[in-house]
């Protein structure tokens, strides 16, 4: 797992041949003009989900992580905390193949994101996303999907 600011992308591109063009589509689009879905950014190997949605308690979510794909996950607006750890910490439950979908049980660690920060979470990289840091908020987050 990574964690910095927009700012500091750069110094990721070499960790897939695709964060370039990754971090390339979330400094230069304006996500307040898109709606909510899917955009491609290199065909199915690189896209981004766009959604809006209030941070939930950790009762009311899940730990995660996923085989095929690499995830980017970027605040535009708002924040949260994020509970992360490495996936050998956990129980893994099922796993859904037509999503990418792992759960898993256990203790997480949590970071805080807010606007113009991110996190790179990887295959062996559990997490949680969208919790309440604070006080319940709004969040518009991105995430990009990079193809392993």
């Amino acid at each position: 797992m990574i964690a910095d600011h927009i700012t500091n992308a750069s110094k990721y591109y070499f960790n897939h041949k695709l964060f370039e063009a990754a971090f390339s589509f979330l400094e230069k689009t304006k996500f307040d003009e898109l709606v909510d879905g899917k955009y491609p950014i290199v065909g199915e190997n690189c896209f981004a989900i766009i959604n809006r949605y209030n941070t939930k308690e950790v009762s009311d979510s899940f730990a995660e992580s996923h085989k095929r794909f690499i995830d980017i996950q970027y605040i535009v607006s708002g924040t949260e905390k994020i509970g992360y750890t490495f996936i050998r910490n956990l129980e893994n439950l099922n796993y859904d193949t037509d999503i990418d979908l792992q759960k898993h049980e256990g203790s997480l660690d949590f970071l805080s994101l807010k606007k113009g920060s991110f996190a790179i979470f990887f295959p062996d990289d559990v997490h949680m996303p969208g919790i309440i840091n604070g006080a319940k908020c709004s969040v518009l987050k991105v995430v990009v999907k990079i193809a392993i």
